[in-house]
């Protein structure tokens, strides 16, 4: 019954989104627009020595390459682990609302025992001495 309700919702969208007009421009507004300046690109960096070639100078090892050296890493193995071992704020907080929630809901749903000492029952509810 609801593939059969979920079907007729998707043709009825289909047929009212396929009755859309075409959109046709007007050629004299086109030819009256002026044509868009060339687009211009940043120059090519190539050959280019700025400030970046000091730097990698100082390190002695390629900005590119940095990412693979061993105190990057070390870097990001500590990292992982600290966000590994540091759990989620909202994780946590939901995992005790459920302990919460659980536990009150077990308390109303057991009763709680009533006490009797066997002065109080009846009679013949009394054990023979």
């Amino acid at each position: 019954m609801t593939t059969l309700l979920a079907t007729g919702i998707l043709i009825l969208f289909g047929v009212l989104d396929a009755n859309a007009t075409p959109i046709r421009p007007d050629i004299q507004k086109l030819l009256e627009q002026p044509p868009d300046d060339a687009t211009q690109f940043a120059p090519a960096r190539a050959g280019w020595h700025g400030s970046e070639l000091a730097k990698s100078a100082d390190a002695g090892i390629n900005p590119a390459m940095q990412r693979f050296s061993a105190e990057a890493s070390a870097h990001v193995l500590r990292a992982t682990l600290a966000a590994a071992a540091i759990p989620d704020w909202r994780a946590v907080g939901a995992i005790l609302l459920i302990i919460v929630v659980l536990r009150k809901t077990r308390k109303r749903a057991t009763p709680q025992p009533t006490s009797t000492s066997e002065y109080e029952r009846p009679a013949e509810m009394r054990p023979a001495a």
